[in-house]
């Protein structure tokens, strides 16, 4: 049985889209971040219009958005922080991976203009920071090259999936601060 992330992608090919998988979680990651009651219809419903003519898509095109969003919110808000870009795995050339990470970065731009995020002088420097990070990523077709491929870039390439990774969460982490959990015992006396 295929993953999500596997059927995100089918889906994606199977209407042509414009939208590359990174590209479409990123912009989903973006979106959550800012504006974390995105619920899934309304998810659902912007990418309908952008796959299809009348709007309207196929249960199975359905299910797979659904599970997307099921999977980027639990990632960027469950207690284990297990949130990581979709990206291409280590069998794909670099070069292609530094543009999918590209990619990833634009979508997660634009993800957070469709929450209503327009204003980033009201965040956190950190926030802001990592936001001029990833716009400069998200440049990486001006990096992108055949010559990529040594030992340094490939390390290299790791150290900057893990910065994206973790300033995603700090991002959350600052534009959604998260209460502390209810006691759900008594103290000890």
């Amino acid at each position: 049985m295929a993953t999500w992330a596997e059927q995100l992608q089918q889906m994606l090919k199977q209407f042509d889209s414009d939208t590359g998988t990174a590209e479409c979680h990123g912009m989903l990651a973006g979106w959550l971040c800012a504006a974390p009651t995105l619920n899934v219809q309304d998810w659902v419903d912007s990418m309908a219009h952008e796959l299809s003519a009348d709007g309207r898509l196929p249960k199975e095109a359905v299910d797979a958005l659904s599970a997307a969003h099921a999977s980027v919110y639990e990632g960027l808000n469950g207690p284990l922080l297990d949130f990581h870009p979709l990206l291409p795995g280590d069998e794909t050339p670099l070069p292609d991976r530094v543009l999918a990470l590209g990619d990833w970065c634009r979508g997660f731009l634009y993800g957070l203009s469709l929450g209503d995020m327009h204003d980033i002088d009201q965040l956190p420097e950190d926030s802001r920071e990592a936001l001029n990070d990833m716009l400069e990523f998200s440049r990486t077709d001006k990096l992108a090259s055949d010559s990529l491929g040594t030992e340094d870039d490939e390390e290299d390439y790791s150290v900057l999936l893990e910065y994206l990774r973790t300033a995603v969460l700090l991002m959350n982490e600052e534009i959604n601060p998260h209460r502390a959990a209810p006691q759900t015992h008594s103290p000890l006396h």
